[in-house]
């Protein structure tokens, strides 16, 4: 899943290459826009969970029939949402518009069709993350990234689309994800239903979603507070250096993949395991390499700019790349005097995920009132300290750590599932 997750990234990360071809203002919103789509994730983030437990749990035909049932029904549940999504993002045209300045309504209508892909794919990821198929995960990754890759290339290349062309770019790779997984997941959901307690599954699909949606929306909500606060030119550099610091999270977002349907085997098997340890420990040195990579690489990047000028690189680049790097040498250095900012700040939230995901599989649903005190608290404080690029990062980087602080002091208390402490014994 590390591998699978680097190559994918790498590929995404790739599609930014074509930042100038798509202009600052236009790169900033490309960048909002992905971040919209991240805070429309929300709702579907809870869904993989449920599911992920719901299969890893399903070990009788009883148990796999209703998975059957669920899934059928969550997937028309889902659509039905997206259109109600729809009909709102229609009724506010006009207002989406004008306050992201979005200058080709077309980027807005991609963002709404990818929604429904977004709702769609979380279910049989869910169902994949249950039966431990991560080889399939790994593919979808892949392939995701390679086909945004490929079609904003061409795009924007020979087309010489902006936003709009990254925004559908990400929608080809997200429908051929979607489909793949339905492939994939096909063995475990096709068959008979059976009736389930629809009741009781969103009882525990509320908890997962508020819970996992803190992160995402921590994760995402600084760049649309920036990109509705400051000049749409200057929000490509903070775009720039925002999609760095946000890596830092997907890079180590699979060792989180892997602990959760192993922790949730061990609860219903009633056995003992070090997986959160392993994971937390993999997180925070992974995290915290990647971070001092990128922070010395940014200070590293004005003396190796200056020595090409100068025509005495250390290293010896082809001249189309050379002059590239100069021609954007502004950019380069004001994205990497953000860069350093990010990683550290992030730092923390990538832990806090890997804890907020442990309590969640165990259904430690106390901690999940707090969480959301600690998001709202974050949101808040993003309409007073937008100042300054610095005083946004730096925002988040105090209530992460805060929602890192939460997390671990319910880590650490007494194993209480919401279910009660009398059923918890």
């Amino acid at each position: 899943m590390m591998i699978a997750s680097t190559i994918g990234g790498c590929l995404m990360f790739a599609v930014h290459a074509f930042a100038p071809g798509m202009g600052k203002a236009e790169y900033g919103l490309f960048g909002t826009l992905l971040q919209m789509l991240n805070l429309m994730m929300i709702p579907a983030l809870g869904l993989q969970t449920v599911f992920a437990q719901q299969t890893a749990a399903a070990v009788s035909e009883s148990q796999q029939r209703q998975l059957r049932a669920t899934a059928r029904a969550i997937l028309i549940s889902a659509t039905l949402l997206w259109v109600v999504m729809a009909v709102l993002t229609i009724v506010f045209k006009s207002w989406l518009i004008s306050t992201l300045s979005i200058s080709n309504p077309a980027a807005l209508w991609a963002t709404v069709a990818f929604g429904l892909a977004q709702l769609w794919l979380p279910v049989f990821q869910g169902v994949l993350q249950g039966r431990q198929d991560f080889l399939g995960m790994g593919w979808i990754g892949i392939l995701n990234g390679l086909t945004r890759l490929v079609a904003v290339a061409f795009l924007v290349m020979v087309f010489h689309g902006k936003a709009a062309a990254g925004m559908i770019g990400a929608l080809a790779g997200q429908t051929l994800a979607l489909c793949i997984a339905a492939w994939r997941a096909q063995g475990v959901l096709k068959g008979p239903g059976e009736p389930f307690d629809a009741k009781g599954w969103l009882g525990r699909l509320w908890p997962l979603t508020v819970g996992l949606g803190v992160g995402q929306f921590m994760l995402s909500a600084d760049m649309i507070v920036v990109r509705a606060v400051f000049e749409p030119s200057q929000t490509g550099v903070y775009g720039w250096s925002g999609m760095i610091g946000r890596g830092l999270v997907m890079f180590t977002a699979p060792l989180v993949w892997v602990m959760f349907p192993r922790v949730v085997e061990s609860q219903a098997r009633a056995e003992r395991t070090n997986v959160l340890t392993q994971a937390l420990l993999a997180t925070g040195v992974l995290a915290g390499l990647a971070a001092a990579v990128a922070t010395l690489l940014c200070k590293l990047a004005p003396g190796f700019l200056q020595a090409l000028a100068q025509g005495t690189p250390p290293v010896n680049l082809p001249k189309d790349l050379a002059s590239k790097l100069l021609e954007h040498h502004t950019l380069i250095l004001e994205v990497g005097r953000l860069i350093p900012f990010f990683v550290w700040c992030m730092l923390p939230l990538t832990l806090a995920v890997v804890l907020v995901n442990n309590l969640l599989a165990q259904a430690r649903y106390r901690a999940v009132p707090w969480l959301a005190v600690t998001a709202a608290a974050y949101a808040a404080a993003l309409t007073v300290w937008n100042k300054s690029f610095e005083q946004v990062i730096v925002t988040l980087g105090v209530f992460s750590l805060v929602l890192l602080v939460v997390a671990a002091g319910f880590s650490c208390s007494p194993t209480v599932s919401r279910r009660g402490p009398k059923e918890a014994k």
